[in-house]
């Protein structure tokens, strides 16, 4: 039964070898040198022979699938979901990106996919893993491929998925379904990129002023460039004040030197 629900989700755009025809199907399974592909209720047999050389390579990848069968227990943003069988699993739904939390339709975003996911028995189907340990799988929930469906719903972007969900994202901004019904979202990756950049600017802008923006300098100091504490005031009379220490507060100069606090003595 496994075997049977994991091949739903894998439509792709099929081409033959001499690059002139092609056709959408979902693959199905294959057997020696022959690939089964479902377009609506048909199953036709296919020569390997007769695909492109990327169909082929689809076709072999085929054999390094794994599968977690299991419940959803928990929906989060960054396209994130858990899944429970043995042990819990964080998957994130390969192919897509939905917007961050504090982004626009962030919030209808993640409603979606708990409507879709929260509760349910799921099969993912997975090859690898990010940098941060998550399963990186394709979801089907109820025979429904739900990569596909949020991106078609207008509730996520195609990012760096198959020709099945770029078709599907370009059918959700022509409809102007969800989040492309405004002109306000913006590409995660691109957010991020954008407040990467405001972060950036704002640290920069304050480093300017603190090396731009040096104390005054009193006219006896302007060799060394020393500026002295305002809480103490230099001696300018007596012979008895001079032996008194002015302590002089750490300062950065205009070529960004540190220089540390220290104590002196006075002119």
């Amino acid at each position: 039964m496994q075997a049977a629900i994991v091949l739903l989700l894998l439509c792709r755009v099929w081409t033959d070898s001499t690059g002139k025809y092609s056709t959408d199907a979902e693959f199905i399974d294959s057997h020696a040198d022959t690939a089964y592909l479902q377009a609506g209720d048909h199953v036709k047999a296919v020569s390997l022979s007769r695909l492109s050389l990327d169909d082929q390579e689809f076709v072999a990848a085929q054999q390094n699938i794994k599968l977690i069968v299991g419940k959803v227990t928990s929906v989060s943003y960054n396209d994130s979901i858990v899944v429970r069988d043995d042990e819990a699993h964080d998957v994130r739904l390969v192919g897509i990106a939905t917007p961050k939390a504090q982004q626009a339709y962030g919030p209808e975003s993640i409603h979606a996919l708990t409507q879709k996911l929260l509760g349910n028995e799921v099969v993912v189907e997975w090859r690898s893993k990010d940098a941060d340990g998550r399963v990186l799988g394709n979801v089907i929930s109820d025979k429904h491929w739900i990569n596909k469906e949020i991106v078609e719903e207008g509730w996520a972007w195609n990012h760096d998925g198959s020709a099945v969900l770029a078709d599907a994202e370009s059918k959700a901004r022509e409809a102007k379904a969800g989040l492309w019904a405004g002109a306000s979202s913006v590409a995660p990756w691109e957010f991020q990129s954008l407040s990467l950049s405001s972060v950036t600017k704002k640290a920069s802008t304050k480093v300017n002023k603190v090396v731009g923006t040096e104390p005054p300098i009193s006219s006896s100091d302007e060799s060394t460039g020393v500026v002295a504490s305002s809480t103490h005031s230099r001696s300018r009379s007596t012979s008895s004040e001079s032996a008194k220490t002015v302590h002089v507060k750490s300062y950065v100069t205009k070529k960004g030197t540190v220089i540390e606090s220290y104590n002196r003595r006075p002119p």
